[in-house]
């Protein structure tokens, strides 16, 4: 059986250092499961690097840690699970959905999801030019519409909403400027 680890208070000069030099991954899971202060605990959880372990720590029981667990994590399938678990709070949702890269799922998020601000950062992560066309045109949210017309890359998709009478003012403003944007290169 291990001794408790004994750190000084984070935020202070020796507690930073100590922090900065650990690289063992197992102290630093030690320290980022046990240690009495938040602090050492939030960033000891910032250097993991072992991905099961961020995923039992995205259900921790101080938010704190969860959010950086979910932050820190790239594992596409376990970043999924956690998108998918609808007990895990917004934040943390959101925080997996900014690190899934696979554009389909980005694309079925925007498509199926109820909570508007987990939709908002699918289509912001997305960058599937054609998957963000189609956003950008037929998305039930105006703000929806809007981030994904300044992504967009195709004049010719942003030329036909510009022209396209229907569009808000602000989604033929937002598809104006990104004309500019590219036009500017």
């Amino acid at each position: 059986m291990r001794a408790a680890m004994t750190v000084p208070f984070a935020g202070s000069p020796a507690g930073d250092i100590l922090i900065s030099r650990i690289t063992d991954q197992e102290s630093l899971e030690e320290l980022a499961r046990n240690a009495c202060c938040l602090g050492i605990r939030q960033a000891a959880t910032e250097k993991l690097t072992d991905q099961a372990l961020l995923f039992e720590l995205c259900y921790d029981n101080e938010w704190k840690i969860c959010n950086i667990a979910s932050k820190t994590l790239a594992d596409q399938s376990l970043l999924i699970d956690i998108y998918n678990d609808k007990n895990n709070s917004q934040d943390v949702r959101r925080n997996a959905v900014k690190n899934i890269k696979i554009q389909s799922v980005l694309a079925d998020i925007i498509k199926n999801e109820n909570d508007e601000a987990v939709r908002y950062t699918a289509i912001e992560t997305l960058t599937d030019q054609a998957a963000l066309s189609e956003v950008a045109r037929h998305d039930y949210n105006k703000n929806g519409r809007i981030c994904a017309i300044k992504k967009l890359t195709d004049k010719s998709v942003l030329e036909e909403i510009l022209n396209d009478r229907s569009v808000s003012l602000d989604e033929s403003a937002a598809a104006c400027g990104r004309l500019h944007d590219i036009n500017k290169k």
